[in-house]
């Protein structure tokens, strides 16, 4: 597990997902909950910072398109303040240059990307890669 800052740690957790949308936020909270894995969620990057003050991840699940915050931020963020912290970055919603950002984070050295819609199969297969485990 990676701190993100020196203040003392108050939890740790498997998993954050940080997405603005809340029923995809509670609809991956709930599925990834009943896969076995401790779940939080942060409802845009600047929550999401917030949040990794005071606790531990192993993998950060993340939108790239948020207000306040958004993903691209939060990875830079990330990126700088631990390394080796995985992410998971999810985007779709139809947009035309999708691919061209998913190719920007993965040369900000995130491994795992998926397109909306995914299926939870593949979002599971990803978190158990992630996560240190085969597909």
């Amino acid at each position: 597990m990676h701190q993100l800052f020196s203040t003392p740690l108050e939890s740790s957790c498997d998993i954050l997902v940080v997405d603005d949308d809340a029923t995809l936020r509670s609809v991956l909270k709930t599925f990834l909950e009943r896969c076995g894995y401790v779940v939080h969620c942060a409802k845009d990057g600047r929550d999401a910072l917030k949040m990794l003050g005071i606790m531990r991840t192993q993998l950060v699940i993340t939108d790239l398109f948020m207000p306040e915050c958004d993903g691209l931020e939060l990875i830079l963020h990330l990126r700088k303040n631990a390394p080796g912290l995985e992410i998971l970055a999810i985007s779709g919603d139809g947009m035309s240059d999708l691919d061209v950002f998913m190719g920007a984070v993965r040369q900000l050295g995130v491994r795992f990307t998926l397109k909306k819609p995914f299926s939870l199969t593949e979002l599971a297969s990803l978190v158990k890669q992630a996560l240190g485990g085969t597909s």
